[in-house]
């Protein structure tokens, strides 16, 4: 059994058994692509998709800055559901984000405001897209969050004992599986008017001496980690952020086998797994990290007793995404 299908059974299991969720959201059949499923909520209970002490402040935030949700909003398998009710628990809370990331990211002295202008206090940003067009993807002069530009799931601001200012911006996968590559001339064309000048170093992220197309990374998953990278590059060189370093940060679940494997030929010389053959093919391999899901939940065990919901919230997402 793959491993979406496991956790598509345990969803299904968890839905129908849970207090998380009111009765009505338990029947299921909430519209999906043209069809209604059991592991789809009604639209009308959608929210409840939530962790339920983070789904007011989470739903504000959304609205207030016009963030669009992704499509599968609704779907219990939604990559971007499990993100916020993993990390927005932490958004306003100092010294257990620190204690939560510090696995991955490395020693932190100090969580910083991510958004101080609109959110004082907040140290988790969702969908945050950055301070201008650094990748040249607006039309008419618009960016939404969470649609049509390059948006990580998640956003965060520190200081390291060194002095330095980092920040990490956080791609979430959970049961995603891509296909094998395949060419999409029109598309690929308009990505190469934006791209082309930002992805090779030093204007970017890539090695100079790969001697690979651009065109060969406009495969997922490996072209959202480009774009990211991009970005994150950008970000770095803008001082209006007083950021000295920006990372990539894969977060994905070590037992999703086939979200790993690299299926674009053009780059399994680099390395036969994402995580391998990416940071192979990075001028500052650093610049990016991969951390596991179960990995980020042990670290959660570390994190202060007195954090509000901390026991609630450890019994909901280790029972949810079976990572008890």
């Amino acid at each position: 059994m793959t491993y979406r299908r496991e956790q598509l059974e345990s969803q299904r299991r968890y839905l129908l058994t849970s207090k998380a969720f009111s009765p009505d959201a338990r029947r299921g059949g909430g519209v999906f692509r043209g069809k209604a499923r059991d592991f789809v909520l009604p639209s009308q209970f959608r929210e409840e998709n939530l962790f339920r002490p983070i789904r007011d402040v989470t739903l504000k935030y959304f609205s207030d800055h016009k963030i669009s949700w992704h499509v599968a909003r609704a779907h219990l398998l939604s990559s971007q559901a499990f993100c916020l009710n993993f990390l927005a628990p932490f958004a306003f809370q100092p010294q257990a984000l620190k204690t939560l990331l510090q696995g991955a990211l490395g020693f932190i002295t100090e969580m910083l405001e991510v958004e101080p202008e609109t959110d004082p206090k907040r140290l988790v940003a969702f969908e945050f897209i950055g301070n201008r067009d650094y990748l040249n993807e607006a039309t008419k002069s618009r960016r939404t969050r969470g649609a049509n530009c390059t948006s990580p799931d998640a956003f965060v601001r520190f200081t390291t004992p060194s002095g330095g200012r980092e920040a990490a911006l956080v791609e979430w996968k959970y049961t995603e599986s891509y296909s094998r590559a395949k060419a999409e001339v029109r598309r690929n064309s308009v990505r190469l008017d934006r791209y082309r000048h930002i992805a090779i170093w030093e204007k970017g992220p890539l090695r100079s001496d790969c001697g690979v197309e651009l065109v060969e990374f406009f495969n997922e998953p490996i072209y959202q980690l480009l774009r990211l990278q991009m970005l994150a590059k950008q970000m770095e060189k803008d001082s209006q952020l007083g950021i000295d370093r920006v990372r990539v940060v894969l977060i994905a679940p070590r037992a999703n086998l086939d979200l790993h494997k690299l299926k674009i030929e053009g780059l399994r010389r680099f390395g036969i797994d994402v995580s391998s053959a990416w940071k192979a093919l990075l001028h500052d391999s650093d610049r990016f990290v991969t951390y596991a899901t179960e990995d980020l939940f042990r670290d959660s065990r570390a994190v202060p007793q007195h954090m509000p919901d901390l026991a609630a919230w450890h019994s909901y997402i280790g029972e949810r995404y079976s990572l008890l």
